[in-house]
This record gives C-alpha cells, sequence and structure tokens, in this order.
C-alpha cells in the first residue's frame, strides 16, 4: 500500500487502481483561469499579454496541453516561429492524438514548417481558409 503524501501543489489521484500524485484541483481551475484571459487578450490582438498568460497556465499545470498550444500559436501571431513550433510539439505531446486542437495545431505546424518567402524572395501570405467551399455558388 502506498502511503506517501501529495507535496504541495499536487492532489493524489487514483487512475486504473493506481494511486498517483498529479496537479491539485485549485492549479488546473488557475491555468483554465490564465488560458481564459490570453483567449481574451489574444482576441484582442494584444498577443504578448496573451503569451504571458498561457505562461502563467503553464506555470500553474504544466502537463495542460491547451496552454501550450495557445501560446504557441500567439507566439506564431508575432513571428517567433522556432519557439511556437516548440510550444505547438509540446502541446501535441500532451493532448490526446484526435482530439480537435491536436489537429489544428497539426495544421498549425505544417504551416511553420514552410519557409516564409517563395525561392524569388517574395513575401509568403499567410494562408486562409476559403471563405465558401470549393463548387458552391449562390
Amino acid at each position: 500500500m502506498d502511503h506517501r503524501r501529495p507535496s504541495s501543489g499536487q492532489a493524489l489521484i487514483t487512475l486504473a487502481g493506481r494511486r498517483v500524485f498529479g496537479p491539485a484541483e485549485h492549479d488546473r481551475r488557475l491555468a483554465r483561469a490564465w488560458i481564459r484571459e490570453a483567449g481574451a487578450r489574444a482576441g484582442d490582438g494584444d498577443h504578448e499579454a496573451a503569451i504571458v498568460a498561457h505562461g502563467r497556465a503553464i506555470d500553474a499545470w504544466p502537463s495542460c496541453g491547451p496552454a501550450w498550444i495557445g501560446r504557441g500559436l500567439a507566439r506564431a501571431r508575432l513571428g517567433d516561429r522556432v519557439g511556437a513550433a516548440a510550444d505547438l510539439r509540446r502541446g501535441l505531446e500532451l493532448l490526446p492524438p484526435r482530439a480537435p486542437l491536436a489537429w489544428a495545431a497539426r495544421g498549425h505546424l505544417r504551416r511553420l514548417a514552410r519557409p516564409a518567402t517563395f525561392p524569388d524572395g517574395r513575401a509568403r501570405r499567410a494562408s486562409r481558409a476559403p471563405s465558401r467551399p470549393p463548387g458552391w455558388s449562390g
């Protein structure tokens, strides 16, 4: 029988009959609050503040995949391609492979892997989804 006690900032969690220590529920709530704050800041166009808020969410709950992905997206908006790719990869490690956020993060990683310019030196525009599905008229 395991008689260990959780350290500060951890809670006892039972998974498949095994006792493990994970982030305390308070830390998860705090991380989710920081993620909401980061989303509001990013929505206002303040991506630097969004990066700081996502960083605080990561500090509160280091295994929170959405926080890593959010920080990666904010870094990409500011042009930090290397940092964005690293954060997106870390977020993908933490999320289930079929999670919708994981699909979106993989798409962003593919776009970050492309060169920022064409071979002749012209700047590449950010790719956007078409406003209408192909073949749609009306």
